[in-house]
């Protein structure tokens, strides 16, 4: 999956925008698991030695998440890319200011993927 393109998030509604980043984030969360996998299995280099496309896609998604506020960390690797209760926010948000700062949080995290 290319994480690079063209979407408008403004463009979208909540629920589109939620949709992409779930899938950003699976893709993100099975590639771990490949590279895992790879690693436990002694195959951690590609044949030329180049760097695998999992790795990259992995390496891309931390970092932009990195370039984000705390908040929007929080909420995208518990509602997006842990697979989290879903009353993991109860310790850090009231319910209203979870609600309010999801959509933002999911715009902010397209807007640094740059896609």
């Amino acid at each position: 999956m290319s994480v690079t393109g063209t979407y408008d998030c403004s463009s979208h509604t909540a629920a589109e925008n939620e949709n992409v980043v779930r899938k950003i984030c699976g893709e993100c969360r099975k590639a771990k698991v490949r590279l895992d996998i790879r690693r436990h299995q002694n195959m951690v280099s590609e044949p030329e030695g180049g760097i695998s496309d999992d790795a990259r896609l992995v390496y891309y998604v931390e970092r932009c998440l990195l370039e984000c506020a705390r908040e929007t960390q929080l909420i995208i690797r518990n509602e997006f890319m842990n697979e989290s209760r879903r009353d993991w926010y109860i310790p850090y948000f009231s319910r209203t200011t979870y609600y309010r700062l999801r959509p933002k949080a999911v715009q902010e995290f397209l807007e640094a993927l740059n896609i």
